[in-house]
């Protein structure tokens, strides 16, 4: 049982510590099948979803749409509520809070954000000002990871990631190229547990809400890069998506045109995230999100940005 919270000082290593299951052959993973489509004017850089809802992305505007009928229920306009935000790009909803990676791109000197906004009213909260960043801030997840301490304690911690997209076709804006894009980490808290039982993840669901989530991400305590392979597919754009997948031992990212994701995992040693397959889907890249509702899990949402629609794909396992 969790007896208490406390912000996160669990190192780099303890983060990343574990083996990790990685399959040889894209035939393990499945294949991706179309199941519903929907007409969204603000799907031009992504979606994020939460269980009766999903949040189409533009670069300064969001709507807000009913997953069942389709219908708009809301919207947020950056210049109606006079807000400075230029280039808004992934989102990902957790604990009635939608939060979304942004960026001054393709302003000098490169700067990024996380925009937080309400679920329920799509009323823009907080920004999460990360500053002067090494590239554009395009994917920003959440994801909960379990792991256990030297001492014998199991806890669970709160990742956030970043991706920091630099691009090839426009390398006077940083000074590097697609090559340099990097996917970043911070733990934001871990619950500690009081015995050596891994706890139920609904179970720490209940706990969770209960708690409160302090200051997001302001910096990153770990980053790698993304290995060659996959840069040559990115080329001469970058990543415009990512989302870990079911289990979150998988990386899923999209690069800004292809239609195709490619699969990673952390590697056990060294700094170059491992490609371990990549699958076609029916949606030219851009930003992405795993549906993390109850009995949606295999679910994955993604826009087709030349016909302003969402894309809505089930992995179809082997």
């Amino acid at each position: 049982m969790p007896t208490r919270f406390e912000p996160a000082l669990v190192g780099a290593i303890a983060l990343f510590t574990g083996a990790i299951a990685v399959a040889d052959e894209a035939t393990d993973f499945g294949r991706f099948e179309e199941v519903r489509r929907y007409k969204a004017d603000e799907a031009t850089q992504g979606v994020a979803v939460d269980e009766k809802h999903f949040y189409a992305i533009a670069n300064r505007r969001i709507g807000k749409y009913d997953r069942e009928t389709g219908e708009q229920v809301a919207s947020f306009d950056a210049e109606e509520a006079d807000l400075p935000l230029l280039h808004m790009n992934g989102g990902v909803c957790f604990r009635g809070l939608l939060y979304v990676a942004h960026s001054n791109f393709p302003r000098t000197p490169a700067t990024s954000s996380i925009e937080v906004f309400g679920c329920q009213s799509l009323q823009h909260i907080k920004s999460h000002s990360l500053g002067r960043t090494d590239g554009s801030m395009t994917v920003f997840d959440i994801k909960l990871r379990y792991f256990t301490s030297p001492e014998g304690w199991g806890q669970y911690a709160i990742e956030g990631f970043g991706v920091f997209a630099h691009y090839s076709e426009n390398p006077a804006w940083t000074g590097h190229g697609t090559r340099h894009t990097y996917i970043a980490s911070r733990e934001i808290f871990a619950p500690f547990l009081d015995n050596k039982k891994p706890v139920r993840l609904p179970h720490l669901r209940r706990e969770l809400r209960r708690a409160t989530l302090p200051k997001a991400v302001e910096r990153f305590q770990s980053n790698y890069i993304f290995p060659d392979e996959v840069l040559k597919r990115f080329e001469p754009h970058s990543c415009s998506g990512g989302s870990w997948g079911p289990g979150g031992k998988h990386f899923y990212c999209t690069g800004h045109d292809r239609k195709e994701i490619y699969i990673l995992t952390l590697p056990k040693a060294g700094s170059v995230l491992k490609h371990v397959a990549t699958l076609d889907i029916p949606f030219p890249g851009q930003a992405i999100a795993w549906d993390r509702s109850e009995g949606n899990e295999n679910l994955l949402w993604g826009i087709d940005r030349p016909k302003r629609e969402v894309v809505v794909v089930k992995l179809i396992k082997p």
